[in-house]
C-alpha cells in the first residue's frame, strides 16, 4: 500500500487511497502483470531495431496460405501481384518496422493490407502470426491503392500485371526516397567504371542521373546497368540507368535463359554505325523479369500476344558476359537467384484471361553453412482459391508473365545515411 501511494510520479486518484487491503493486493497484482507485458514487449521491441534490422536479408518468411477475394471481378492481375509481393520477405520486413504516415498513401495501404494478411492485430496479446487463415476481403485496405491504380489505367490505358507492379514499386520508391550524396558515383566499384579511356585517350565520364535518388525500393529491387554506345567506331559517354523492373520481349523461340543472354549481347545498329550494349554494375536482392507478350499485329490492327511457354529454371546463374566488365567478371563468383515466385496469365488474347500466382512455402529451414537447402512446396493462388501444387508444376506455368527471383545470400542496406555500395559479386 506504501509503494502504491507513495510512488513518485504518480497522481492517484481519491478513490485509491479509500481501497481496502484486498482491493490494493488485486490492483498491484494487475499493476504486475500489466508491468510484465510491457517489459516482454519493450524486451522485444528492443530486439527488432537492432541495427542489424535494416541490413535486410533475403530469408525467406513462412508464406501464409490465404486467398484473397476478387471483389472488382476485373482486378485478378492486381490478386496475384500482391500475392507475389507478400512472398518478399524484405519488403515485407520494412513494412512491419516502419510507422505509416498520410502523406504515404500506397505505403500505408500496403503496410495495412499486409498486416492484416498476416494476421497481426495490436489487440492480440500474444503478437503471434496466423500461419493459414480465412480468404482476406481487402475492401477497405487497399481502397485507396486501387482508386489510385484507377485514376492512373484512365490516364494510360494500361491494365495488366506487369503494368501495376511497376506502377505499385515506382510509387513506394516516390514516396520513401532520398536524394543521393554527391559522392554516389564513386561507390560503383569505387568509381572504375566511371573512369574509361575513349578515342584519342580522352577520359569518358559516365551519366549517372538514374541515380540522384535512392529509397529501399531501389536497394532491393533495384539493378544499375551500364549503357555503352558506340558510334562509327567512337565510343559515345556511357549512360548509367537503374531498373527496378526488366522488361524482357517474350521471344518466340527462346527459353529465359536465352533472351537474357539476347538482351545483354552487343546490338548492332541497322545501318551498321551504331552498337550498343549493357551490363550489370549492381545486381538486385530480388530481381523482377516481366516478359512483353504482346506484339502489334498489323493484319489484324490489334495486339497480339504471344502465347507460347517460355522455359524458366528454378535456379538462375549469372554470366560474366551479363556484367559490364566481362573480363573482371570472370575472376568474380556468379550470384545465383532462386526463383519464388511467378504470375501467369491464362488465356489466347491480350485483351481477356485470367491472372493467377505461384508461390514457394518453406516447408523446413535448411543449414546453409552446411549446403542444406530448405524444404519447400509451391500453392497456386487464383483469388479465393488456394491450391498445393504438385512436384515441378509449377515450372510448367504456359502463361508466366511476371518471374520473381531472389540472391538468397545477398543483403541490402537500407539506413539513408549509410550508402549501398554498389558493387558486383564478391568471391
Amino acid at each position: 500500500e506504501k509503494k502504491l501511494i507513495e510512488h513518485p510520479g504518480k497522481q492517484l486518484s481519491a478513490d485509491i487511497l479509500h481501497m481496502s487491503s484486498d482491493q490494493l493486493d488485486e490492483a498491484n497484482r494487475i499493476l504486475e502483470a500489466k508491468t510484465k507485458m510491457a517489459r516482454e514487449f519493450l524486451t522485444q521491441y528492443r530486439d527488432q531495431i537492432d541495427p542489424d534490422m535494416y541490413r535486410v536479408n533475403t530469408t525467406f518468411v513462412k508464406y501464409t496460405q490465404r486467398g484473397i477475394k476478387n471483389f472488382t471481378k476485373v482486378y485478378c492481375y492486381i490478386n496475384a501481384v500482391m500475392q507475389a509481393l507478400l512472398a518478399c520477405s524484405p519488403l515485407m520486413k520494412i513494412l512491419s518496422h516502419n510507422p505509416t504516415s498520410r502523406d504515404r498513401p500506397i505505403y500505408r495501404a500496403l503496410t495495412v493490407f499486409a498486416s492484416q494478411f498476416f494476421g497481426y492485430s495490436k489487440h492480440n496479446d500474444d503478437f503471434r502470426f496466423v500461419r493459414e487463415g480465412p480468404v482476406l476481403e481487402p475492401q477497405s485496405d487497399l481502397a485507396v491503392l486501387t482508386d489510385k491504380w484507377k485514376t492512373h489505367c484512365e490516364l494510360n490505358g494500361q491494365q495488366d500485371a506487369g503494368e501495376f507492379l511497376l506502377w505499385v514499386l515506382d510509387s513506394l520508391h516516390e514516396e520513401c526516397k532520398w536524394k543521393q550524396r554527391k559522392d554516389t558515383a564513386a561507390l560503383l566499384d569505387d568509381g572504375e567504371d566511371f573512369q574509361e579511356v575513349g578515342k584519342g585517350g580522352k577520359k569518358l565520364e559516365a551519366m549517372p542521373q538514374a541515380l540522384e535518388f535512392d529509397s529501399p525500393i531501389q536497394r532491393i529491387f533495384g539493378s544499375v546497368l551500364k549503357h555503352d554506345i558506340t558510334t562509327n567506331n567512337t565510343r559515345q559517354r556511357p549512360h548509367i540507368e537503374s531498373f527496378i523492373l526488366f522488361n524482357l520481349p517474350a521471344h518466340e523461340t527462346l527459353d529465359l535463359e536465352g533472351i537474357l543472354n539476347h538482351y545483354f549481347e552487343e546490338d548492332l545498329s541497322d545501318d551498321g554505325k551504331n552498337r550498343t550494349k549493357y551490363g550489370f554494375l549492381k545486381t538486385p536482392l530480388i530481381w523482377v523479369l516481366n516478359f512483353k507478350r504482346t506484339i502489334w499485329d498489323k493484319k489484324l490492327g490489334k495486339q497480339k500476344k504471344i502465347a507460347r511457354h517460355i522455359p524458366y529454371p528454378e535456379r538462375l546463374k549469372l554470366k560474366p558476359d551479363w556484367f559490364a566488365n566481362p573480363k573482371a567478371a570472370t575472376q568474380q563468383k556468379m550470384p545465383e537467384y532462386e526463383l519464388f515466385a511467378v504470375v501467369g496469365h491464362h488465356g489466347q488474347h491480350a485483351e481477356e484471361g485470367h491472372f493467377n500466382a505461384l508461390v514457394r512455402y518453406v516447408e523446413r529451414y535448411g543449414d546453409r553453412s552446411r549446403g542444406e537447402r530448405a524444404s519447400v512446396s509451391w500453392h497456386c493462388y487464383d483469388d479465393s482459391s488456394v491450391r498445393k501444387m504438385k512436384d515441378r508444376e509449377f515450372e510448367d506455368c504456359h502463361g508466366a508473365y511476371v518471374l520473381f527471383y531472389v540472391h538468397p545470400d545477398l543483403q541490402a542496406e537500407l539506413r539513408p545515411h549509410l550508402p549501398q555500395r554498389l558493387t558486383r559479386t564478391t568471391k
